[in-house]
């Protein structure tokens, strides 16, 4: 999967092990037509609060609401109490997708988040009976 510009510049500092643990979380692949468009899950934190990740390919462009809709069956089956989403504080699309997958701003900016010390902001599902 060729990722998208955005996640480029920092996806290298992701390592082998970091990808072989995060399959043994709750995580999904979107396929269309063999092609990789997404790769996404959470990563628990402790009990009731996870992280949630995504890798997005570069070129989705109107497959996104297929990515979307799956996304959003993913997230919708977290039981904790507390679900988190950063992303880049000047990426728009990414603010829209958070959105749309359910998540409410909760930190606007987090500076020099990323290893390539891009600024993040916070996203947060928390459950209706928490």
């Amino acid at each position: 999967m060729r990722l998208q510009p955005r996640q480029r510049g920092w996806a290298g500092s992701v390592t082998p092990d970091t990808l072989a643990f995060l399959a043994t979380q709750p995580s999904i692949t979107v396929l269309d037509g063999g092609e990789v468009l997404m790769c996404g899950g959470w990563l628990p934190l402790w009990e009731g609060r996870a992280m949630a990740w995504s890798m997005l390919a570069e070129g989705i462009g109107t497959r996104m609401t297929g990515v979307v809709r799956a996304a959003r069956r993913m997230t919708d089956t977290f039981t904790g109490r507390r679900l988190e989403l950063d992303v880049e504080r000047d990426h728009a699309e990414a603010h829209r997708l958070a959105r749309l997958l359910g998540f409410t701003l909760e930190t606007p900016c987090m500076p020099r988040f990323y290893p390539n010390g891009a600024d993040a902001a916070m996203y947060v599902r928390i459950a209706a009976w928490a």
